[in-house]
């Protein structure tokens, strides 16, 4: 049984979700720098857009364990910020947040790796009551055979359904698939288990298409096995089916949740790897036989030229272009936000559309959010100058202006 849920409400005031920057060229604006108090530090790379909004969590900070947060245009090109939530370590509904994701509706789910009524975890909602938002715990996770301390992203199909990771015992803390229905009341139900140890957080990701198969990334802690990518298809019964599509080479780390196409093909990130070992972008695809291979679609070439280590996954547009960031590398050696566009059949052309410098923000690795005007929102876990010791800022966030 899950604990009793408790409900907390925000005021936030209700403003549209547009661009107020003029497109000439492009043009990098910092929307909010973290202050490291009660707003929170280090802003995770899990963003969505909700009703006009965009809504992230910091891992750390505010009253100590992370924080919920939603950023609001002013209308008058500027941008507020309102913290919806401080997680405590005695606070009902965990600390340590992990992921984001929105059902489309303007409802907002989110997981704590830590604390709630177990001290495993939670599954929690934000949903806007007029000029509120209010938090319902769904779900304290460490009861039955459901799991413990979810992490990685989470992701909702078009019932509503929300899909995650988290452990489960066995000789040893394992990576599991969960869903979590509402016509259950949210309470996870594990249907996959990977078989990879997940002693030092999540990797990889989860991605749903619409016919509702489930496609994930899953690598190793400390990488003693290679990574997989797989694919969970609803049986028909209630169950699902599972299938490893494609192992990868030794020591390759795709650490990007999977991105994809309209055919059914499956685009991500890794971290090492490619020509010069600096990471790479990639496709999986399924061949006549039934089955799949990998294409390197681009490598990184590190230093000042187009940067290295990207952690994030890619974003697509109408056209097919790709848009994603490096950790760092770039001009300035702060990481970068490039643009890859197709030149032919399994051939991209990268450009770099931004260089980030520290001041306007470090170490970008979150998903990219665009909107109908082509322009990118992410957000940088350092940058900004604002204090935090040694980190060049404590993050921000940032829109990218085509």
């Amino acid at each position: 049984m899950s604990a009793p849920r408790p409900v907390y409400s925000v005021v936030v005031s209700a403003l549209v979700f547009v661009s107020f920057y003029a497109a000439h060229g492009q043009t990098e604006t910092v929307l909010y720098k973290f202050t490291g108090t009660r707003d929170g530090v280090n802003p995770s790379p899990s963003i969505v857009a909700t009703e006009g909004n965009l809504c992230g969590i910091t891992q750390v900070g505010g009253l100590g364990y992370g924080t919920v947060y939603v950023l609001s245009p002013n209308g008058s090109g500027g941008w507020n910020e309102t913290t919806l939530r401080t997680f405590t370590l005695a606070g009902a509904d965990g600390y340590d947040p992990q992921s984001l994701t929105t059902d489309g509706k303007g409802n907002v789910f989110g997981t704590t790796n830590l604390g709630g009524a177990n001290g495993r975890g939670t599954l929690y909602e934000l949903t806007r009551v007029g000029d509120h938002w209010v938090e319902t715990v769904l779900f304290s996770f460490g009861t039955g055979q459901v799991g413990v301390n979810p992490f990685g992203n989470l992701i909702v199909d078009a019932k509503g359904n929300i899909f995650g990771t988290d452990n489960i015992i066995i000789t040893e803390y394992t990576e599991a698939v969960y869903e979590a229905s509402p016509s259950n009341g949210y309470a996870p139900n594990v249907i996959y288990t990977t078989g990879f140890t997940t002693a030092t957080g999540g990797n990889g990701g989860l991605a749903v298409d619409a016919s509702g198969n489930i496609f994930g990334i899953s690598v190793q802690a400390f990488l003693p096995q290679n990574a997989t990518a797989f694919e969970l298809s609803p049986n028909g019964s209630g169950g699902w089916n599972s299938k490893v599509l494609y192992t990868f080479p030794t020591r390759i780390e795709p650490e990007s949740p999977p991105a994809l196409d309209k055919a059914g093909r499956i685009y991500g990130t890794t971290v090492t790897g490619g020509a010069s070992n600096n990471g790479t972008v990639y496709r999986l695809f399924p061949g006549a036989n039934g089955q799949w291979s990998a294409q390197i679609l681009y490598s990184f070439k590190g230093g000042t030229t187009d940067g290295s280590g990207p952690y994030s996954a890619v974003v697509f547009d109408e056209s097919g272009d790709m848009y994603g960031t490096t950790s760092s590398g770039g001009e300035f050696n702060d990481g970068t936000l490039f643009e890859l566009s197709p030149v032919g059949e399994g051939r991209y052309q990268e450009k770099i559309l931004w260089s980030f410098n520290g001041t306007d923000g470090s170490g970008p690795s979150s998903a990219l959010i665009r909107d109908s005007a082509g322009n990118l929102y992410g957000t940088t876990p350092t940058g900004g100058d604002t204090g935090c010791g040694a980190f060049q800022g404590c993050g921000l966030a940032f829109e990218l202006t085509r």
